[in-house]
């Protein structure tokens, strides 16, 4: 990566111990883990031209309703 950019997210102690979960079990970092979402996400949306971008506003949280 010749660029580095950073963000912070804050997570519920139940989404972080999923996503330290996730990248344990695949042995990564939760960095890549991180990075690996966004791209797939970025990828998700402007690949989709039919597709309206994603309603961010009314996604639930998990374990919030």
């Amino acid at each position: 990566m010749s660029s580095k950019n950073r963000i912070t997210v804050n997570l519920s102690e139940d989404e972080y111990a999923a996503f330290d979960q996730i990248a344990a079990r695949s042995k990564v970092s939760k960095a890549w883990l991180g990075r690996h979402a966004i791209s797939l996400l970025i990828e998700r949306i402007e690949g989709d031209e039919q597709q309206s971008p994603l309603p961010l506003t009314v996604l639930k949280r998990r374990g919030r309703q």
